[in-house]
């Protein structure tokens, strides 16, 4: 028994030997990296805030700051040849009109034609502006002097200024029970005192047209009008009788406007009122059009429906619930401003108000949106508090939390220096501001797996070293080697995990740089430059923050966590509990629902991850947007948006819908866009054909032919207007115009251009009367030639460019993506078919264009996110596979990650979003942020002391579940944060947050480890190891050299011996031996 005592202390003092050993080698390899972060980590600190303050410094100095006043710029399609259309048309038309490239009649030969008249007309002008500016001064001056603006009016002497026009500011007046009706006295009542009540803060003089200096012109609202059309001087005045009288005339008015014989055209209101010509329309009777008051009620002041229920009642007693009020004011003022803050962010309608104001639009949308913007900014400061306040719960250090904001808060601005002085983007859109959130989210998760790697190795070293060191080095402070040892090892495993999930989450956002819309480029470039800056600090600034703590405040935290305990009892018994409760549940509780319920964890996964699926593809689908009001402000609730989404279509004066789309075919421009696409006020030049010849006699002939086959067609729709063949086909009017003309009329000579001429004309006849027929046209009254007129198209030197034809078609205009796409192929496809008879003066660079800017947005979309999200799911395998080098994991991990885009996108989708651009943005990176927790278990699972699929789930659970369940904690609450803004791109994203954080976290730990339970790799299996291609490379080597088999045969057993070895003494030494392990098994 002696002696088994004595070998087994033997054994014991050789195992402590060479631990010490070991520990002294490892302190010798440092890598010079991890040296120079433990000896040196001021150094460290001072050169990344070198770094961050020269870029701060450089953009805030030398960049031009954003500008977020035009929201919206940027959402459009750049680089597709529909596309290539949209802005090559924009080109023709900015480019057209005077002073301009382009005319619609040749400059210089109208000029000489005109130039005594001009100049008598020159002079009548500045008699005019003079006497003019002159009145406008007094009226100024008039209106300096004024304080109080009247707002009475009474309408039995003089009628409204003006009646009501789609270029007024308005809002929408709804009922708030639904069981009554707008058209009573009471609801008329209520209207005009609600009107009244909004509008009497003072700034409303400023706002109103004014009939003098004092009176502010009425407002266009339904108790208005019937109380002129009644005779009352106001509207408190409505009575029943009154009531009774407008709804019989209504009720006589009603079939004229339905067949659309009443018309805002059927009086003059030059005329006297009491004058036989003032009615316009002698069909119709004179009640119903004077003033075109009636059609104003229908058109403007009703919705649809108010219509259908007086053509289809029998009785007089009308359903009215909701109407429109318009203001004797122009949209988009400035004044007008002050009063939707002062009046309307608000609104105080009264005590027992009948009515409430739903919807508003005042042009103010991009000017709000701008306030609306910086006032939401308080949400991501309060999420980003939050967030410290867990860091510091879980860290227990002030200093580390407050590094780590400055890491977010710098990777920033370093982005922002690389977007925009070294990659020089100019276009900065607003969305690029949601990057805050998703650096609050991923830092503090990058932070949380940091520290908690750097415990676990901090704790396990100090156990190592207690068992030959005593007490002394579970409590003292490890040495400046220690610490470069500990730094090494948490490098090693955390910058493994981060460097996955940061690069796997910038790929996600710079994926959406193959987006073909400009919005989605720069968000994309921007946010993954972010992500990219984030992670180079996680591995500089932190690991050298943590070690100043670790040396200079460890022992101030633990004196004044130790003093808070003693003074507060309570709290640290509620900390203890806390910490056990916790321990618990991440290394028992959890473990054992993983491995005991992963069937039941597999089956729920995999059934709603169907379910998913079915949502996305089958019913109700991820549908692209259906409006051309592609984008949203504000929330759904805010009045502005309830306008454009609720309220606008149910009224006559905005129901789109009742046109068709026209077809525009050009000649002689190249459809290209050689502007920036990454700057969206940056289009170009237009650019000229080399082939275009309209003068040639076989392209007249071949274009008079086109024109004929066009009206031929299923897809044309003929308008009966008589100025319609100017404007389709001006060959036609054209050869008209010549054949009209006599060639000798009172002794005057007009040939060439007359009716002498034989179709088609020589190129120089062709020319010198077409500029004729033009100014002859352009002098017709009634018909002006602007910059949309089809037709031919001078340059400055009166040289024919290009030639425009325009004709309506029979596709009613429609938001369906299906629909606009099959008009497109079949104009596109009978456009090439014929041009392949053209000459080739017209057959080069002829194209078509309609209203095809939403229906390119829509393909944008569609195309850009497939695009994207298959990048992304690229670079997550590429950079699972060489992180982990095991292609079972990779599977594993990706058809995780699969799930969870299914289920998140399939959530969405039952909320009702739609395929927008910021939901593009959303799906694309759901890739990226949903891949963090799945790396993380994937990482900790490989790095097990023990090679089993339990032993692997238990130690993965329970090192990276509460750093992950915080991580997932800290963004959930980010997004929660953002709920409350009024911006619906804050608001949506942080639902987004939310859902993905969720959902990711119960796919990484429930899902995924059930899975690695189940199939997950064990030992070595599907680990793609290098041992094979050294093997070979040893072999040839020794072969050339002629060893003999006896030394390869030692070699080999030396190699084994020092594999078991290790292996053998891993249980003993955790902190360095899971690397060990890994490298061994590698080499």
């Amino acid at each position: 028994m002696e002696e088994k005592s004595d070998e087994e202390v033997a054994r014991v003092l050789k195992s402590v030997e060479e631990r010490r050993r070991r520990r002294k080698e490892q302190e010798k390899n440092v890598d010079w990296y991890s040296w120079l972060v433990a000896d040196h980590p001021y150094l460290v600190l001072f050169l990344c805030a070198f770094l961050i303050s020269g870029c701060v410094i450089v953009s805030v100095c030398y960049v031009k700051p954003p500008d977020f006043s035009e929201p919206s710029k940027g959402f459009e399609v750049r680089g597709t040849p529909l596309s290539d259309r949209v802005v090559a048309w924009k080109n023709l038309y900015d480019n057209t009109g005077f002073n301009h490239t382009l005319s619609t009649y040749p400059t210089l030969y109208a000029r000489r034609l005109s130039e005594v008249r001009k100049s008598d007309n020159k002079r009548k002008v500045k008699r005019r502006n003079k006497k003019g500016g002159k009145r406008n001064r007094n009226k100024i001056k008039v209106r300096n002097k004024r304080d109080v603006v009247s707002y009475t009016w009474n309408f039995t002497e003089k009628y409204f200024c003006h009646n009501p026009k789609p270029s007024y500011a308005r809002m929408i007046m709804e009922i708030k029970d639904e069981s009554k009706t707008l058209w009573s006295v009471a609801g008329l009542r209520s209207i005009c005192k609600a009107e009244k009540s909004l509008l009497a803060h003072v700034s409303y003089s400023d706002v109103c047209t004014h009939l003098d200096a004092s009176t502010c012109c009425p407002t266009l609202s339904l108790s208005n009008y019937v109380a002129f059309l009644s005779g009352l001087p106001k509207c408190e005045e409505i009575k029943d009788a009154n009531l009774h009288k407008i709804s019989g005339l209504l009720r006589d008015c009603a079939p004229f406007y339905s067949n659309n014989s009443l018309t805002s055209y059927c009086w003059d209101m030059r005329a006297e009122a009491d004058s036989r010509s003032a009615n316009l329309c002698p069909e119709i009777p004179r009640k119903c059009v004077k003033y075109d008051a009636v059609f104003s009620i229908f058109h403007y002041l009703t919705d649809t429906n108010f219509l259908q229920n007086i053509l289809q009642e029998d009785n007089l007693d009308f359903q009215l619930s909701r109407t429109a009020v318009f203001l004797p004011a122009l949209k988009g003022g400035k004044h007008l401003a002050q009063l939707y803050y002062q009046s309307f962010m608000s609104p105080r309608l009264g005590d027992g108000s009948m009515v409430k104001v739903t919807g508003i639009d005042f042009g103010l949308k991009d000017r709000v949106f701008d306030d609306a913007l910086k006032n939401d900014g308080i949400y991501p400061i309060v999420a980003m508090v939050i967030v410290m306040l867990i860091i510091v719960i879980y860290t227990g250090s002030v200093f580390i939390t407050l590094m780590s904001i400055i890491a977010s808060v710098s990777s920033l601005f370093m982005s922002y220096f690389l977007y925009s002085v070294i990659f020089e983007f100019s276009h900065f859109p607003f969305m690029n501001l949601t990057a805050i959130m998703v650096m609050v989210g991923i830092g503090a998760d990058n932070v949380l797996v940091y520290c908690s790697a750097w415990k676990t190795y901090k704790e396990r070293d100090n156990l190592e070293a207690g068992f030959f060191l005593k007490k002394k080095a579970i409590t003292g402070k490890p040495s400046n080697r220690r610490l470069g040892v500990i730094t090494k090892v948490t490098i090693k495993h955390a910058a493994r995990s981060m460097f996955v999930t940061g690069m796997t989450t910038a790929a996600a956002f710079l994926s959406n740089f193959a987006s073909t819309v400009t919005a989605i480029k720069c968000f994309g470039i921007y946010t993954g430059l972010t992500v990219l800056m984030n992670l180079f600090l996680c591995v500089t600034w932190l690991p050298a923050a943590v070690i100043i703590h670790e040396r200079n405040f460890s022992d101030l935290y633990t004196k004044l966590f130790q003093c808070f305990q003693t003074r507060r009892n309570t709290c640290g018994y509620i900390k203890k509990k806390f910490d056990e409760a916790s321990r618990v549940f991440f290394h028992k509780l959890q473990v054992f629902l993983i491995v005991k319920w992963r069937w039941f964890w597999l089956a729920f996964g995999t059934i709603i991850a169907f379910g998913g699926c079915f949502v996305i593809f089958v019913n109700p689908k991820l549908r692209l947007p259906t409006t051309s009001s592609y984008f949203q402000y504000f929330k759904s609730s805010h009045p502005f948006e309830m306008y454009t989404q609720s309220h606008s279509e149910m009224f006559a004066f905005e129901k789109r819908g009742l046109g068709y789309m026209p077809v525009t075919i050009i000649f002689g421009i190249t459809p290209t866009d050689n502007g920036n696409p990454l700057d969206p006020d940056n289009r170009g030049n237009l650019v000229f054909s080399q082939y275009f010849n309209m003068s040639d006699p076989r392209s007249q002939s071949w274009l008079l032919q086109f024109c004929k086959k066009i009206q031929e067609q299923d897809f044309y729709k003929s308008t009966g207007d008589d100025y319609q063949d100017f404007r389709m086909c001006f060959i036609e009017a054209f050869k008209k115009w010549m054949d009209s003309v006599a060639c000798l009329v009172d002794g005057v000579d007009y040939t060439p251009c007359c009716k002498g001429s034989t179709f088609p004309y020589s190129p120089s006849v062709f020319n010198k009367c077409l500029k004729k027929a033009v100014l002859r046209v352009s002098n017709t009254p009634g018909i002006r030639l602007d910059r949309m007129t089809p037709g031919p198209r001078y340059d400055t030197n009166d040289t024919l460019r290009a030639v425009i034809i325009e004709f309506p078609s029979s596709q009613p205009y429609t938001g369906s993506y299906v629909e606009v796409a099959e008009f497109y192929d079949t104009i596109e496809t009978w456009l090439n078919k014929e041009l392949e008879d053209a000459p080739p003066g017209l057959r080069e660079d002829a194209w078509f264009i309609s209203d095809l800017e939403f229906h390119s947005l829509q393909l944008g979309l569609y195309k850009g996110t497939i695009t994207a999200i298959g990048l992304s799911m690229g670079v997550v395998c590429v950079a699972l596979i060489l992180t982990t080098f095991n292609i079972t994991i990779t599977i594993l991990a990706n058809l995780t990650i699969a799930f969870t885009i299914f289920v998140t996108v399939g959530v969405l989708v039952l909320m009702g979003w739609e395929l927008n651009i910021l939901e593009s943005v959303t799906i694309s990176i759901a890739i990226g942020l949903s891949v963090d927790f799945t790396v993380h278990y994937a990482v900790a699972y490989l790095l097990a002391p023990k090679q089993d699929r339990t032993s692997r789930v238990e130690h993965a659970a329970s090192t990276m579940g509460p750093a992950i369940a915080l991580a997932a904690l800290t963004t959930f609450l980010a997004g929660l944060c953002m709920l409350p803004a009024q911006v619906t791109a804050y608001y949506k994203f942080g639902i987004f947050l939310m859902l993905v954080m969720g959902v990711s976290w119960f796919y990484g730990t429930y899902f995924f480890q059930a899975l690695c339970s189940t199939i997950g790799p064990e030992n070595n299996c599907g680990h793609l190891s290098a041992c094979c291609c050294r093997q070979c490379k040893i072999c040839s080597k020794r072969k050339r050299s002629n060893r003999t088999e006896l030394k390869n045969e030692s070699s080999t057993s030396k190699c084994s011996k020092t594999c078991s070895d290790k292996n053998r003494t891993s249980s003993d030494s955790h902190s360095v031996t899971v690397i060990e392990m890994s490298s061994c098994t590698s080499t």
